[in-house]
């Protein structure tokens, strides 16, 4: 019961954290927002899948923070990268991650192994940097595809009325992910982006 009252603590403050317009489409980039958004990602290798809600906050060249809860509405993860790393608290497990920005740092969130900057690149519909990436944009100009080769990753946006998904397809996990349109006249205050590890958690180092 403490470790639910505590996670619920988390993310009021979230929540609490940033002061937002209403939601509305976007004609052109963002520099920074929030958006509420569905997450699904299927282990082909294992035939288990995950469907999480995740609240994103963060700014384009800055930190993201994502607010993970289940289905049913509990507490699962808070999950903050910046330049230096990323730290994951997930709470069922009462366990704290930190480490570097590798494929590895979004095991602790999802159990796939993907950059954690691809999100960002998702998010902010930017496409993807570096030799072994080969981007497409749509008739909206904006980017509709990415590809790797070399990881065997495609990552494919669809834009529609109210939102936008994204799909993401690698040789071992599928990941769809659906975005409300963004709040884009955001405040984020101080604290925002911040995670300390919680009384009581392990903390392991990736």
């Amino acid at each position: 019961m403490t470790l639910k009252i505590f996670s619920l603590g988390i993310f009021a403050f979230f929540l609490a954290a940033c002061s937002t317009s209403p939601k509305k489409a976007v004609s052109g980039p963002i520099d920074k927002a929030r958006w509420e958004t569905k997450m699904r990602v299927k282990d082909l290798s294992r035939n288990k899948s995950q469907s999480l809600s995740v609240d994103v906050l963060g700014e384009k060249t800055g930190p993201l923070r994502l607010e993970a809860t289940a289905i049913m509405g509990y507490p699962v993860a808070s999950y903050v990268m910046d330049q230096q790393g990323f730290r994951c608290a997930v709470y069922p497990q009462k366990q704290f991650y930190e480490g570097p920005l590798t494929e590895n740092a979004l095991r602790p969130l999802v159990k796939i192994a993907l950059s954690p900057q691809i999100l960002r690149h998702i998010a902010f519909d930017e496409p993807i940097r570096g030799t072994d990436w080969v981007c497409q944009a749509g008739e909206d100009r904006l980017v509709s595809e990415c590809r790797s080769a070399r990881r065997g990753l495609t990552i494919a946006w669809n834009r529609h009325e109210s939102g936008k998904t994204v799909k993401v397809r690698g040789a071992e996990f599928e990941m769809d992910w659906a975005f409300d349109h963004p709040q884009t006249e955001v405040q984020f205050k101080d604290g925002t982006f911040r995670l300390e590890t919680p009384s009581g958690f392990k903390v392991i180092r990736l």
